[in-house]
């Protein structure tokens, strides 16, 4: 299933929207790809007060949420700038990254792209030592 809304609840619209944008990549590899696509979220520049409430409050009107997480620092309990929305749908995450990314949140501006997987320094290690 692509972007065009076949079976996904999305508009036709999007698509559109999407092209020629940061998001136009993240789109393709959605329409493109044989893996499952990513629908899990990083998002940065969160002010010191933010929680789990926060995020959901923020990402929720965009579709259904399977999981929140806010990045604390041990020592003061306050969060360190850092957080991740898993959504159910990549689709609702494609529509919160085009709502969100840049909106400011107190002196900053919020970043929120797709999260992409780390790579190890112990994975990148083929050959014996």
């Amino acid at each position: 299933m692509g972007l065009n809304g076949a079976g996904n609840g999305m508009s036709g619209g999007l698509e559109e929207s999407l092209s020629g944008s940061l998001f136009a990549a993240a789109a393709a590899a959605a329409a493109n790809s044989a893996k499952p696509v990513s629908s899990s979220l990083y998002i940065k520049n969160l002010p010191p007060d933010a929680d789990k409430l926060f995020l959901y409050e923020k990402f929720s009107p965009f579709g259904a949420i399977l999981s929140v997480k806010v990045l604390i620092d041990p020592q003061s309990g306050q969060c360190r700038g850092v957080g991740f929305v898993n959504f159910a749908e990549h689709g609702s995450a494609l529509r919160s990254i085009q709502a969100l990314h840049g909106t400011k949140v107190g002196d900053k501006s919020m970043h929120v792209s797709l999260q992409t997987p780390r790579i190890r320094a112990s994975a990148l290690h083929t050959g014996p030592m």
